[in-house]
């Protein structure tokens, strides 16, 4: 997959050193970071619950952010630069000093006083990578360290995008905010261009256990009531390796199933893979057990060999964007 990666981050000036690029557009600036502490310090400045500081894009901002993703992707980035500039969004070279891997780092300038003006996340893109994952984290703070979930999926599996949403999914009363609910998204646009044949789109969520006793410690959905092969090969491998996962068949687990997923039903449409996991909250605050997790988990989603696309749209041709869970 010849991607060219897409990375959104904060607008924590000053924080690190921009240094001028050696390659063709030296007008785009690099940084060097650590992308997991980068991602964290994102999430933690982020919109709360109930601030109401989430601004609803127009159908006309969506198409432009989204095409700004194409034109990104396309190594066009002076005319990205030019049309994210119009919503307050820049763009950078990006290295991650942990895994060397290089970026492009798409991110909303903050206000003087902190706020965000717009709230539309944070995107990584790797033009480069041979992968064909897709890691996408649309509920920060909410679903706390699945950020740090879909950082080490990014990095481990060599994908081709990172997607944080850019506030609490219960920022906005509307929900408008709920990126993995809302059809009408800068991050739901910049999932669809993203999307190809072959592409496998990979969310991390959490859950209670208290409440879901009979779900193990991790619910793994396609975003379909019968189970793929994809699906099921997650399971198998993480049972090998000692965990606990409930596989959702459309009976099992039912209510974390994803069955109202936006980024998953458009995934099916376009006939390629959905992965979306639920992980109890004893996984998701203990550092190694999550990262032993996702390695796994990044493992065999970069090792999968997809199939006909039209395999998964000849079982899935009645999904529509607005369904209604069961």
């Amino acid at each position: 997959m010849n991607y060219f990666r897409y990375l959104v981050t904060f607008g924590f000036v000053g924080l690190y050193s921009l240094t001028p690029s050696n390659n063709l557009l030296a007008e785009i600036p690099e940084k060097v970071a650590d992308l997991a502490i980068l991602v964290q310090q994102f999430v933690s400045a982020i919109p709360r619950r109930a601030s109401e500081a989430y601004d609803q894009p127009t159908d006309g901002e969506i198409a432009e952010m989204s095409s700004v993703a194409s034109l990104i992707m396309a190594n066009d980035l002076d005319q990205a630069a030019d049309i994210a500039s119009r919503h307050g969004y820049e763009i950078i070279r990006f290295n991650d000093r942990s895994s060397s891997q290089r970026s492009i780092m798409l991110f909303e300038k903050r206000n003087p006083n902190g706020s965000w003006q717009r709230a539309w996340g944070l995107y990584f893109f790797a033009p480069d990578s041979p992968g064909h994952i897709i890691a996408e984290a649309p509920h920060p703070l909410f679903d706390i360290n699945t950020d740090q979930a879909a950082v080490e999926v990014f990095r481990t599996g060599k994908a081709v995008a990172l997607m944080i949403a850019g506030a609490h999914r219960q920022a906005n009363s509307d929900g408008s905010a709920d990126v993995a609910r809302s059809p009408g998204s800068v991050f739901q646009a910049i999932h669809q261009r993203l999307l190809e044949p072959g592409i496998i789109v990979y969310q991390p969520h959490g859950f209670n256990q208290k409440n879901y006793p009979r779900y193990g410690e991790i619910v793994v959905s396609a975003g379909v009531p019968s189970p793929t092969d994809l699906q099921k090969k997650v399971v198998r491998d993480l049972l090998e390796i000692g965990f606990h996962p409930c596989l959702f068949d459309g009976i099992a687990c039912k209510q974390l199933g994803a069955r109202e997923n936006v980024q998953g039903i458009s995934t099916w449409k376009m006939g390629s893979d959905f992965i979306h996991t639920e992980i109890n909250f004893d996984i998701r605050t203990d550092p190694e057990r999550l990262r032993l997790l996702m390695n796994a988990i990044a493992n065999t989603l970069d090792s999968w060999k997809p199939k006909n696309p039209e395999d998964h749209l000849e079982e899935n041709l009645d999904l529509e964007i607005n369904q209604v869970p069961d």
